[in-house]
């Protein structure tokens, strides 16, 4: 797929939210949902599992990571934080493969800094990749955002939000 088709086919993924627990081995399950959209629509298995934070998961499917690889460091403007913020995606990263199950790896030191084996956490989707947070993360930022939604929804509906 070239660039654009990529980007088109990633804007189509799953909305849906879920939740899931990260197991003994170190990994998650993927909704049927997620999994059809990388196995089948994107035709992907491997994936690029990291943080660029330090506090929320990101599973990217391969060509979303490449595609970043390649926006990011063709802009002279942002190379240089780029190149900082890979350090921290190459420290809590890896590429993984997706199973035919929809389990996932999440590498070890993340998983130990985020202290999530065996916890609840919620996954989110965001143009084809899954934003992982810890619940009680996840609960605060909505809690957050419940304090300012009214004129957000009303902002955005000027803007033409259905």
């Amino acid at each position: 797929m070239d660039l654009l088709a990529i980007e088109t086919a990633l804007s189509l993924a799953p909305m849906d939210g879920f939740e899931t627990r990260v197991d003994d081995k170190g990994r998650i399950t993927l909704p049927a949902q997620w999994l059809s959209f990388y196995m089948h629509d994107l035709k992907e298995t491997s994936v690029w599992v990291t943080s660029l934070d330090g506090e929320v998961i990101r599973i990217y499917p391969d060509s979303a990571w490449q595609i970043n690889r390649i926006k990011m460091s063709a802009d002279p403007e942002i190379r240089g934080a780029w190149q900082k913020m890979q350090r921290m995606a190459q420290y809590y990263g890896e590429r993984t493969t997706l199973t035919a199950a929809g389990k996932v790896m999440i590498k070890k030191e993340l998983r130990d800094d985020l202290q999530i084996v065996s916890k609840k956490i919620v996954g989110v989707g965001n143009d084809g990749v899954i934003h992982v947070y810890k619940e009680e993360a996840f609960k605060a930022q909505l809690a957050e955002y419940k304090q300012t939604a009214k004129a957000m929804v009303d902002t955005l509906t000027t803007k033409g939000l259905l």
